[in-house]
């Protein structure tokens, strides 16, 4: 869910607990899948990071490239 784009009816995903123990010859497959999420979910933080540098120094190529646009009419009658 996108931050801010909630509805009244969105509630937090809550694993069903009728399920049972996953069947033997799933375990294999779930755990490099867990693996996989637990790599993915360490190298966020890292990611996010490098973006954030990229977008600050994008902003200060930009604040020395261009000029801000001045609005030249204005509508008093709308």
């Amino acid at each position: 869910m996108l931050q801010g784009h909630r509805t009244a009816e969105d509630a937090p995903w809550q694993p069903p607990t009728d399920l049972g123990p996953i069947p033997d010859e799933f375990l294999p497959r779930a755990r490099v899948l867990l693996e996989r999420q637990q790599r993915l979910m360490a190298a966020i933080p890292g990611i996010l990071s490098d973006t954030r540098q990229q977008q600050r120094v994008a902003d200060r190529v930009s604040d020395a490239t261009t000029t801000r646009s001045v609005p030249v009419y204005l509508d008093v009658t709308a």
